[in-house]
Order: C-alpha cells, then structure tokens, then sequence
C-alpha cells in the first residue's frame, strides 16, 4: 500500500472512531493521537472497547501503555482491567488498535474508574537513561469507566453564571446534588442569554470523588440581558437535549 493510501485509511479509522465514540479525537504537540478520549464499558457478556493510537510525528515512536488508579492510594486496576498490546513501535503516520478488557464481579453494581496512559518516547532514545521523563508529564490520559447493574447517574445543578473581570469572562459551578454517589455524571454546560447560547464546556465529566466543578469561559458574542447556565447530559456521548432551551411544564386541560 502506498503511503497515501495507507495515511487515508488512517484518517478514515480516526474520523469512524471519533463519530462512534461521539467524542472528538486528542491530539497534542507531541505528534500523537489518540480515539476516543473517554471509554465506558457497558454490562455485557465480555465488556470492552477500543482506543486507537496513532503516530502522527515524522520519526518512528515507541510508545507505553499505562494503567493508572482513578485516585492515588487506590489499588492496582490491574486486577479488573487489561490492555493489549502494552507497548508498540509505530512509524510515522501508522496506527495501533489497543484493546480493553474489562472484568465485572459477579455480585458488583456501581461504577469503577481506572486511566490508560499512552507514554512515547522516540526509537532511537529508547534506551537512554531518563529519555521518556519528560514525555510522562504529557502522555495523553484516557478514562476508561466499567458500569454494572445500570447505575443512575447523579443530578447535577449549575449555578448562575457570574461575570468575573472586565474582559467578560464567565464563572459557572456545576455541583453534584441527588444519585449515587460513586457514579460520575458526563455532559456539556452551556452558558445562554435571551438571544441563545453564548459559550459552552463540552464533554466534561463530574467525577464521584467531586462535589463541584467551577469553568470559565469567555462569551463568543455580545451578551443580551441576562445570562444563566444548564447541565445537559450526554449519554453514549451525545447530548440529550438542545442547549438553552428550557423545559416548558405541559399545560392543564
């Protein structure tokens, strides 16, 4: 295959990842991109999911997989989760498919949380003492969340927006309320005036050990009177209701 062929199809595999996943496909600076950017693993017979990986510098890069615990002190989540292959070479413009396995107790119910680190470092540095410590403190992050026995998740209340410095910024603080309280809650905060949306925090996850969680975020035009926020939940990674439309309570007959 040619080499434009071959970078074609991976655009196409991270275009069909990105659109499957529902969230946008990470890139960084350090010439590496990885799909989705958040994985849930759902209740099944053999739960799992894909990441995909691809080396989007122009030398060879060898790259690390890492298990992280969603909080220090935890234990090893290499006792309920595992990823293969744990360590690739991929050249310039290849990609890998890294695959998750999750395992779910019989008895379990709730939400579990661990993080897959993708570490490079190049080929040729590989062997040299310290040569990937900087590349640690970049490697991209993926949260891989296992949920079993149909977990609800949390209500989460936005409080109302203030405007912080002469430059127009916005504060919001979403805040946990009603649910479980080991179940993260996934969605989008969205900040309106009467005109409509003026700025919005997409794919953004409140997690259980959070109570809240304050943005900020600068409007995309002018604001019209009054401004207010909401919380709008995705689920499987799309949103569920359009942002800045407010419920209407259906009327009496």
């Amino acid at each position: 295959m040619s080499n434009a062929l071959f970078g074609a199809a991976v655009a196409a595999f991270l275009a069909i990842a990105a659109l499957s996943a529902s969230v946008p496909v990470k890139a960084d600076t350090i010439g590496l991109t990885v799909a989705p950017t958040r994985l849930l693993i759902g209740e099944s017979q053999r739960p799992g999911g894909t990441i995909l990986v691809a080396n989007r510098s122009d030398r060879p890069t060898r790259f690390r997989v890492q298990l992280r615990p969603a909080v220090a002190g935890e234990p090893d989540p290499g006792g309920w989760i595992k990823v293969a292959p744990r360590s690739m070479v991929l050249a310039p413009g290849e990609a890998q498919t890294l695959r998750v396995i999750a395992h779910v107790p019989p008895d379990f119910a709730g939400e579990r949380r661990a993080y897959v680190a993708v570490v490079p470092s190049p080929v040729e540095e590989a062997q040299a003492q310290g040569s990937a410590s900087l590349d640690v403190l970049t490697a991209p992050v993926i949260p891989v969340i296992m949920r079993a026995g149909n977990p609800e998740e949390p209500t989460i209340s936005v409080e109302a927006p203030a405007r912080v410095d002469k430059n127009g910024l916005v504060a919001v603080t979403a805040r946990r309320l009603a649910g479980p309280s080991g179940i993260s809650s996934h969605g989008d905060v969205a900040v309106c005036d009467a005109a409509g949306t003026i700025g919005r925090i997409n794919a953004t996850t409140i997690w259980p050990e959070v109570a809240s969680r304050e943005y900020l975020l600068k409007p995309t035009r002018e604001v019209a009177g009054a401004i207010w926020a909401m919380w709008i939940p995705r689920r499987d990674g799309a949103p569920v209701q359009q942002a800045c439309r407010k419920a209407v309570a259906p009327q009496g007959r």
